[in-house]
């Protein structure tokens, strides 16, 4: 078992030999500073590199596929880091399959990409509209009420003022 939470953000060649297919199976929060879309590109590289094939599992968004918001990044003013290494505005709108598509047709090597596709998800349905349980992609993302408020609220963290971790209600208060 490899973890790619903490120091290791990438799979090393040897993590992945004698692999045919390494499976990308994580619930992201439709945000381009939620690391878990940084782990899918980490992912989408390593599996290019190893030639192998990268599966994703495609999840719903939960802030819709139709809400698209905020700045894109600006590799200027502000260098590269895990938390910025999605293209395009701070509210995304995509699946997380549909990020894989996008970054890899866009890499100088793609990787060998297969997304399987979700049932009864439409562009404008919200987490709460899908019907789903909510099983949290983090401690701090309890509920879709918290996903919903989460890109403007996780801006914070870059201040002294608090978004609410540590408290019953992170993200809402």
């Amino acid at each position: 078992i490899v973890s790619l939470y903490g120091k290791k953000k990438k799979p090393a060649p040897e993590d992945l030999q004698g692999l045919d297919v390494l499976v990308f199976d994580l619930q992201d929060a439709g945000v381009r500073f939620y690391t878990y879309v940084s782990t899918l590109l980490q992912c989408l590289d390593a599996a290019a590199e190893a030639g192998i094939e990268l599966m994703v599992l495609d999840r719903p968004n939960p802030l819709g596929g139709g809400r698209i918001e905020g700045p894109l990044p600006d590799r200027e003013t502000v260098p590269e880091s895990f938390v910025n290494l999605a293209p395009g505005p701070l509210v995304h709108g995509l699946t997380t399959g549909e990020m894989a598509r996008l970054v890899n047709a866009s890499r100088p090597k793609p990787a060998k990409l297969t997304v399987v596709e979700m049932k009864g998800w439409a562009r404008a349905m919200t987490w709460t509209d899908t019907g789903r349980k909510w099983v949290l992609p983090s401690p701090n993302l309890r509920d879709a009420e918290a996903a919903i408020a989460y890109p403007g609220v996780a801006l914070l963290s870059a201040t002294n003022v608090s978004e609410g971790r540590g408290t019953d209600t992170p993200f809402l208060l």
